[in-house]
Protein backbone atom coordinates (compact mmCIF):
# COMPACT_ATOMS: atom_id res chain seq x y z
CA UNK A 1 0.00 0.00 0.00
CA UNK A 2 3.06 2.52 0.90
CA UNK A 3 4.21 1.50 -2.33
CA UNK A 4 1.06 2.34 -4.39
CA UNK A 5 1.10 5.32 -2.61
CA UNK A 6 4.41 6.64 -3.70
CA UNK A 7 3.90 5.98 -7.44
CA UNK A 8 0.47 7.72 -7.07
CA UNK A 9 1.99 10.85 -5.61
CA UNK A 10 4.91 10.49 -8.10
CA UNK A 11 2.51 10.29 -10.74
CA UNK A 12 0.19 13.04 -9.60
CA UNK A 13 4.13 15.25 -9.35
CA UNK A 14 5.04 14.50 -12.89
CA UNK A 15 1.18 15.50 -14.36
CA UNK A 16 1.56 18.53 -12.39
CA UNK A 17 5.17 19.63 -13.65
CA UNK A 18 4.44 18.86 -17.32
CA UNK A 19 0.95 21.02 -16.76
CA UNK A 20 2.46 23.83 -16.20
CA UNK A 21 5.83 23.93 -18.33
CA UNK A 22 3.56 25.55 -20.68
CA UNK A 23 2.56 28.11 -19.19
CA UNK A 24 6.42 29.08 -17.91
CA UNK A 25 7.38 27.98 -21.85
CA UNK A 26 7.48 31.63 -23.93
CA UNK A 27 6.18 32.02 -27.67
CA UNK A 28 8.16 32.87 -30.85
CA UNK A 29 5.28 34.65 -32.00
CA UNK A 30 2.98 36.67 -29.87
CA UNK A 31 -0.46 39.17 -30.23
CA UNK A 32 -1.93 41.76 -28.53
CA UNK A 33 -5.06 43.51 -28.85
CA UNK A 34 -7.79 46.43 -27.67
CA UNK A 35 -10.27 43.27 -27.13
CA UNK A 36 -7.30 40.94 -25.87
CA UNK A 37 -6.91 39.78 -21.79
CA UNK A 38 -3.70 39.26 -19.35
CA UNK A 39 -5.45 35.74 -18.63
CA UNK A 40 -4.37 35.07 -21.87
CA UNK A 41 -0.65 34.68 -21.10
CA UNK A 42 1.39 32.29 -22.11
CA UNK A 43 -1.48 31.11 -25.19
CA UNK A 44 0.23 31.87 -28.17
CA UNK A 45 -3.38 31.53 -30.20
CA UNK A 46 -5.20 34.15 -27.56
CA UNK A 47 -3.90 37.94 -27.65
CA UNK A 48 -2.81 40.36 -24.86
CA UNK A 49 -4.06 43.54 -23.96
CA UNK A 50 -0.57 45.71 -24.12
CA UNK A 51 2.84 45.20 -25.30
CA UNK A 52 4.67 45.29 -21.67
CA UNK A 53 3.17 41.99 -20.82
CA UNK A 54 3.31 40.46 -24.40
CA UNK A 55 6.74 40.98 -24.43
CA UNK A 56 7.13 39.04 -20.93
CA UNK A 57 5.68 36.09 -22.73
CA UNK A 58 7.96 36.58 -26.25
CA UNK A 59 10.78 34.28 -26.35
CA UNK A 60 14.34 36.17 -27.26
CA UNK A 61 14.33 37.30 -31.18
CA UNK A 62 10.69 36.47 -31.13
CA UNK A 63 7.78 38.61 -32.55
CA UNK A 64 4.76 40.83 -31.37
CA UNK A 65 2.09 41.26 -33.75
CA UNK A 66 -0.79 44.01 -33.47
CA UNK A 67 -3.76 42.53 -34.26
CA UNK A 68 -6.30 45.66 -34.50
CA UNK A 69 -6.42 49.49 -34.35
CA UNK A 70 -5.82 50.08 -30.58
CA UNK A 71 -3.53 51.81 -28.18
CA UNK A 72 -1.16 49.40 -26.06
CA UNK A 73 0.72 51.31 -24.16
CA UNK A 74 4.55 52.48 -23.44
CA UNK A 75 7.20 49.34 -23.38
CA UNK A 76 11.15 48.63 -22.16
CA UNK A 77 12.67 46.45 -24.40
CA UNK A 78 15.61 44.31 -23.06
CA UNK A 79 15.96 41.53 -25.85
CA UNK A 80 16.10 40.70 -29.55
CA UNK A 81 12.24 41.43 -31.00
CA UNK A 82 10.27 42.78 -33.43
CA UNK A 83 6.59 44.35 -32.79
CA UNK A 84 4.73 45.00 -36.22
CA UNK A 85 1.47 46.11 -36.86
CA UNK A 86 -0.24 45.52 -40.55
CA UNK A 87 -3.27 47.84 -39.41
CA UNK A 88 -3.59 51.35 -39.59
CA UNK A 89 -4.16 53.24 -36.42
CA UNK A 90 -2.32 50.30 -34.18
CA UNK A 91 0.17 52.18 -31.60
CA UNK A 92 1.27 53.81 -28.54
CA UNK A 93 -0.39 57.09 -26.75
CA UNK A 94 2.25 58.11 -24.16
CA UNK A 95 1.89 60.01 -21.02
CA UNK A 96 3.16 63.11 -20.47
CA UNK A 97 7.01 63.07 -19.58
CA UNK A 98 6.88 59.83 -20.77
CA UNK A 99 8.73 57.59 -23.58
CA UNK A 100 6.71 55.16 -26.07
CA UNK A 101 9.83 52.46 -26.30
CA UNK A 102 12.39 52.41 -24.30
CA UNK A 103 15.39 50.00 -25.81
CA UNK A 104 17.51 48.77 -23.28
CA UNK A 105 18.79 45.35 -25.32
CA UNK A 106 21.54 42.97 -25.47
CA UNK A 107 24.69 44.45 -27.21
CA UNK A 108 23.66 41.28 -30.14
CA UNK A 109 20.18 41.88 -29.68
CA UNK A 110 18.38 43.22 -32.94
CA UNK A 111 15.42 44.93 -32.58
CA UNK A 112 12.33 45.95 -34.85
CA UNK A 113 9.47 48.36 -35.09
CA UNK A 114 7.09 48.13 -37.49
CA UNK A 115 3.96 50.19 -38.78
CA UNK A 116 3.02 51.86 -35.27
CA UNK A 117 1.52 55.21 -34.68
CA UNK A 118 2.95 56.58 -31.72
CA UNK A 119 1.34 60.08 -30.46
CA UNK A 120 3.18 62.39 -28.00
CA UNK A 121 -0.07 63.93 -26.88
CA UNK A 122 2.26 67.56 -26.48
CA UNK A 123 3.85 66.57 -23.56
CA UNK A 124 5.59 63.36 -23.69
CA UNK A 125 9.17 63.15 -23.99
CA UNK A 126 10.51 60.43 -26.52
CA UNK A 127 8.75 58.19 -28.93
CA UNK A 128 11.53 55.64 -29.25
CA UNK A 129 15.01 56.32 -27.13
CA UNK A 130 17.44 53.73 -27.71
CA UNK A 131 20.38 52.93 -25.42
CA UNK A 132 21.66 49.62 -25.58
CA UNK A 133 21.50 47.00 -28.46
CA UNK A 134 23.15 45.88 -32.08
CA UNK A 135 20.38 47.26 -33.75
CA UNK A 136 17.30 49.26 -34.40
CA UNK A 137 15.00 48.95 -37.64
CA UNK A 138 11.62 51.39 -37.97
CA UNK A 139 9.93 51.28 -40.96
CA UNK A 140 6.50 52.38 -41.88
CA UNK A 141 5.77 54.36 -38.84
CA UNK A 142 4.48 57.47 -37.83
CA UNK A 143 5.93 59.71 -34.78
CA UNK A 144 4.25 62.58 -33.67
CA UNK A 145 3.21 65.62 -30.84
CA UNK A 146 6.49 65.36 -28.62
CA UNK A 147 7.64 68.14 -27.36
CA UNK A 148 9.58 69.50 -24.09
CA UNK A 149 13.26 70.37 -23.36
CA UNK A 150 16.46 68.11 -24.57
CA UNK A 151 13.67 65.53 -26.38
CA UNK A 152 13.52 63.93 -29.65
CA UNK A 153 10.63 61.85 -31.17
CA UNK A 154 13.56 59.26 -31.99
CA UNK A 155 16.72 59.31 -30.05
CA UNK A 156 19.63 56.95 -30.85
CA UNK A 157 22.04 57.57 -28.13
CA UNK A 158 23.97 54.52 -28.15
CA UNK A 159 26.79 53.49 -25.74
CA UNK A 160 28.29 50.74 -28.03
CA UNK A 161 28.91 50.58 -31.67
CA UNK A 162 25.35 50.22 -32.47
CA UNK A 163 23.09 51.13 -36.40
CA UNK A 164 19.52 52.47 -36.58
CA UNK A 165 18.14 52.03 -40.11
CA UNK A 166 14.37 54.69 -39.97
CA UNK A 167 12.81 53.79 -43.70
CA UNK A 168 9.26 54.81 -44.61
CA UNK A 169 8.56 57.37 -41.59
CA UNK A 170 6.54 60.44 -41.12
CA UNK A 171 8.37 62.27 -37.90
CA UNK A 172 5.93 65.13 -37.53
CA UNK A 173 5.09 68.24 -34.77
CA UNK A 174 7.59 67.76 -32.69
CA UNK A 175 9.09 70.18 -30.06
CA UNK A 176 12.57 69.80 -30.52
CA UNK A 177 14.19 67.52 -32.90
CA UNK A 178 13.09 64.58 -35.21
CA UNK A 179 15.37 62.30 -34.68
CA UNK A 180 18.71 62.82 -32.90
CA UNK A 181 21.52 60.39 -33.14
CA UNK A 182 24.23 61.39 -30.01
CA UNK A 183 26.08 58.62 -28.98
CA UNK A 184 26.81 58.84 -25.60
CA UNK A 185 29.63 57.13 -24.67
CA UNK A 186 33.76 57.64 -24.76
CA UNK A 187 35.85 55.03 -26.26
CA UNK A 188 35.91 54.04 -29.90
CA UNK A 189 31.96 53.75 -30.69
CA UNK A 190 31.07 53.45 -34.18
CA UNK A 191 27.51 53.99 -34.90
CA UNK A 192 26.12 54.22 -38.48
CA UNK A 193 22.43 55.37 -39.72
CA UNK A 194 20.54 55.74 -42.58
CA UNK A 195 17.31 57.25 -43.11
CA UNK A 196 15.38 55.94 -46.48
CA UNK A 197 12.30 57.92 -47.86
CA UNK A 198 11.27 59.93 -44.26
CA UNK A 199 9.89 63.06 -43.73
CA UNK A 200 10.64 65.04 -40.57
CA UNK A 201 7.93 68.29 -40.52
CA UNK A 202 8.20 71.07 -37.60
CA UNK A 203 10.74 70.94 -34.86
CA UNK A 204 14.06 72.00 -33.94
CA UNK A 205 16.24 69.86 -36.42
CA UNK A 206 14.98 67.28 -38.59
CA UNK A 207 17.59 65.03 -38.19
CA UNK A 208 20.62 65.97 -35.61
CA UNK A 209 23.53 64.18 -35.00
CA UNK A 210 26.42 64.84 -32.41
CA UNK A 211 29.81 63.34 -31.36
CA UNK A 212 30.19 65.45 -28.68
CA UNK A 213 29.37 63.05 -26.03
CA UNK A 214 31.75 60.39 -28.00
CA UNK A 215 34.77 59.58 -29.77
CA UNK A 216 35.21 56.84 -32.80
CA UNK A 217 32.83 57.60 -35.86
CA UNK A 218 29.39 58.31 -36.32
CA UNK A 219 27.85 57.95 -39.79
CA UNK A 220 24.89 59.01 -40.83
CA UNK A 221 23.41 58.39 -44.30
CA UNK A 222 20.15 60.24 -45.50
CA UNK A 223 18.34 59.69 -48.96
CA UNK A 224 15.28 60.37 -50.73
CA UNK A 225 14.22 62.01 -47.02
CA UNK A 226 12.80 65.45 -46.21
CA UNK A 227 13.15 68.06 -43.41
CA UNK A 228 10.73 70.89 -43.91
CA UNK A 229 9.33 73.80 -41.24
CA UNK A 230 12.26 73.43 -38.63
CA UNK A 231 15.05 75.92 -37.48
CA UNK A 232 17.39 73.35 -38.92
CA UNK A 233 16.79 70.92 -41.92
CA UNK A 234 20.21 67.92 -40.84
CA UNK A 235 22.47 69.55 -38.74
CA UNK A 236 25.95 67.45 -37.87
CA UNK A 237 27.84 68.57 -34.70
CA UNK A 238 30.92 67.54 -33.07
CA UNK A 239 34.03 69.07 -31.66
CA UNK A 240 38.14 68.77 -31.50
CA UNK A 241 38.76 65.20 -29.47
CA UNK A 242 35.55 64.09 -30.05
CA UNK A 243 33.67 61.50 -32.47
CA UNK A 244 34.44 62.07 -36.47
CA UNK A 245 30.35 62.74 -38.00
CA UNK A 246 30.12 62.28 -41.38
CA UNK A 247 26.63 63.28 -42.52
CA UNK A 248 26.24 62.11 -46.24
CA UNK A 249 22.04 64.00 -48.10
CA UNK A 250 21.42 61.96 -51.21
CA UNK A 251 18.60 63.15 -53.05
CA UNK A 252 17.12 65.06 -49.81
CA UNK A 253 15.01 68.39 -49.66
CA UNK A 254 14.98 70.77 -47.14
CA UNK A 255 12.52 73.00 -47.46
CA UNK A 256 10.84 75.93 -45.23
CA UNK A 257 13.64 75.96 -42.57
CA UNK A 258 15.55 78.84 -40.65
CA UNK A 259 18.64 76.67 -42.16
CA UNK A 260 18.63 73.74 -44.29
CA UNK A 261 21.65 72.43 -43.48
CA UNK A 262 24.07 73.01 -40.49
CA UNK A 263 27.10 72.04 -38.91
CA UNK A 264 28.80 73.25 -35.77
CA UNK A 265 32.40 72.79 -34.46
CA UNK A 266 35.14 71.16 -35.98
CA UNK A 267 35.32 67.18 -36.84
CA UNK A 268 32.36 67.32 -39.42
CA UNK A 269 32.56 66.03 -42.42
CA UNK A 270 29.23 66.84 -45.32
CA UNK A 271 28.36 65.39 -48.38
CA UNK A 272 25.32 65.89 -50.60
CA UNK A 273 24.89 63.91 -54.22
CA UNK A 274 21.87 64.82 -55.87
Amino acid sequence: MKRLSFFIAAGLSLFASLYAAPAQALSLRTFVSGLGSDANNWRACYAVPDFAFAITQTAPSGEIYALDPAGYGPVTIDKAISIISAVLGAGITVPSSGTGITINAGVNDTISIRGLTIEGGGSASYGIKFNTGKSLTVEDCVIRHFSGLATAALAFLPNANSSLLVSNTLVADNGVHGISVVPNRFGTRHSRVQSRRDEQQRYGAGIYVSGTLSTGTVQVIASDSVAAGSVYGFWANSSAGHASVTFELVRCVAAHNTNAFWRTFRRCGSRRRS
